[in-house]
């Protein structure tokens, strides 16, 4: 019965087999018929340096992760950098899972933000507003903002929504990220661009959700239940997004990778170059696609996303002068 063992001091082990004599300090916390289960167990409650396979007791470095956030896996090399991934209106961790498998190849941990009132948090009422979700972010991820070295990665809302933390870190003089990685988002101070939906049925925000941004699969369109699951946080994401204020700041001094869709009908070239008010950007990139982009370029930005942040560590820059840090 493989079994997963922990210690107070966040160190875990999997156990592939009956352990007769448990050492001291160690704990048993899960157990399965199934070692994968058991490894799957870990990957999603617990955030992990390093994850081997194996017969016997295999310490780990871990760290249990909060209710916000998500680490669909662990790196298969050692860890040089970690992003923190701020979904799109209405979506979850799970949407970023694939490109979080691929950055995990490059020793890339990404954790993924969980805002309230979808999937595992699918009970908790969505955030009203910014304000009350930088406040969920904050409470939820304090230890994890605070370590260093993290870069974030937002699309869409989520652009606006890492944005808006980094500006609200830098007024609390807390720790701010490395790099940001803004996608499929033009920059605050650019009217216009968001589609008012508070006045709309359910049936026609839905349509127009799905016409202008292909976000919503035909099987989740043509499922009622589905729908109803999925509209209170989607309806409350662009109530959100419409109804926040852009206060004007000086400049974040952030290095800026701006990554967006040649066919994304949401933003135009104009507003996307206005970011430069407001950060330096280092690279403002175009890829093949609509508003989501990534779902046919994900190699293509993981390599982006590590190619950026294995020069900003040593540890990164070693690793990619002898290939580790970069997918062949």
């Amino acid at each position: 019965m493989p079994e997963v063992y922990s210690t107070n001091e966040g160190r875990l082990a999997i156990v592939e087999h009956p352990y007769s004599t448990l050492p001291v300090g160690w704990s048993v916390i899960f157990q399965s018929a199934d070692a994968d289960i058991c490894r799957a167990f870990v990957k999603s409650h617990w955030c992990v340096k390093y994850l081997q396979s194996g017969r016997g007791i295999l310490p780990v470095i871990a760290k249990h992760l909060p209710e916000g956030v998500v680490c669909p896996c662990s790196p298969t090399v050692p860890i040089f950098a970690r992003l923190l991934v701020f979904p799109h209106a209405g979506g979850g961790p799970s949407a970023y899972f694939p490109f979080a498998r691929i950055l995990a190849q490059s020793g890339i941990e990404t954790l993924i933000v969980a805002y309230p009132g979808r999937e595992a948090r699918f009970r908790s009422a969505p955030a009203p507003d910014m304000e009350a979700l930088l406040m969920d972010i904050e409470s939820n991820l304090s230890e994890i903002l605070a370590e260093s070295p993290c870069s974030y990665y937002g699309h869409s809302m989520g652009a606006m929504v890492a944005f808006e933390l980094s500006r609200r870190r830098r007024r609390q003089a807390r720790t701010q990220p490395e790099h940001l990685f803004l996608t499929g988002r033009q920059a605050p101070a650019v009217c216009g661009g968001d589609m008012v939906t508070d006045g709309l049925s359910n049936a026609d925000f839905i349509q127009a959700v799905a016409r202008r941004y292909h976000s919503i699969p035909e099987e989740i369109l043509s499922s009622p239940e589905t729908m109803q699951l999925i509209l209170p946080s989607l309806r409350s994401d662009f109530h959100l997004v419409v109804n926040h204020r852009f206060g004007q700041e000086s400049p974040l001094h952030i290095p800026t990778t701006l990554l967006n869709g040649t066919n994304d009908a949401a933003i135009s070239p104009a507003g996307v170059d206005a970011w430069t008010q407001e950060l330096p950007v280092v690279q403002n990139l175009w890829l093949d696609g609509d508003h989501f982009f990534l779902n046919r370029n994900l190699v293509v930005v993981a390599d982006i996303v590590a190619q950026e942040l294995c020069w900003q560590q040593p540890a990164g820059a070693m690793a990619c002068r002898s290939g580790q840090g970069q997918k062949t």
